[in-house]
């Protein structure tokens, strides 16, 4: 069952936020799960910035990004609705897109691209101290064993295409998440 809320507040513009439950940090679905926010919205050509940003315009910014704890968390899926457009535009302008990956999964080409992408973030994140010490942390702390780091690739390189498909289907499904519409204060109905 959706739930579905609407905040106001001293901002310009409307927001939409969508969460959806995710498994424990543990869980192997972890890793496609990293890997279809980073195909949603990690970096200009990702699907949602060039669709609702560039190509659309109907959002100034996109973002989604899994909140993974150790005992479950949210993946969250935001955007900002552009100048004269509503949130309940945004939104089912971000839906369209999300529907589009649970139903036709992502091309070979795209997989490819997000792949080298993800190695990319792997490495550089651990091309600094601080980047190290952050992962041996978060290694220690999830899974008890620093190690873990070490097989933080392997464990990227056996997701699939259609781990990002399904793991789309199974944990963006729109019964089970919480849609929060951010408006401005001037859009308050007045009593």
């Amino acid at each position: 069952q959706e739930i579905k809320d609407v905040v106001y507040d001293n901002i310009q513009l409307p927001a939409v936020v969508l969460a959806y439950n995710l498994p424990p940090k543990k869980h192997p679905d972890t890793y496609a799960l990293n890997m279809l926010s980073t195909f949603l919205t990690g970096g200009n050509s990702s699907l949602l910035t060039k669709e609702l940003v560039d190509n659309q315009q109907k959002a100034v910014g996109v973002a989604a990004f899994p909140l993974d704890l150790e005992d479950g968390g949210v993946f969250l899926t935001y955007a900002i609705a552009n100048m004269g457009i509503t949130a309940d535009t945004v939104q089912r302008a971000l839906d369209e897109q999300i529907q589009k990956v649970i139903a036709g999964g992502i091309t070979e080409a795209d997989f490819q691209k997000l792949k080298a992408q993800t190695e990319n973030d792997v490495v550089s994140r651990h091309g600094s101290m601080a980047g190290i010490a952050e992962s041996l942390a978060g290694a220690k702390t999830f899974f008890g064993d620093a190690d873990e780091i070490n097989r933080e690739m392997e464990n990227y390189n056996r997701v699939t295409r259609e781990d990002i498909q399904r793991v789309a289907r199974e944990y963006l499904a729109p019964e089970s998440r919480v849609v929060l519409h951010y408006l401005p204060k001037s859009e308050e109905p007045k009593p």
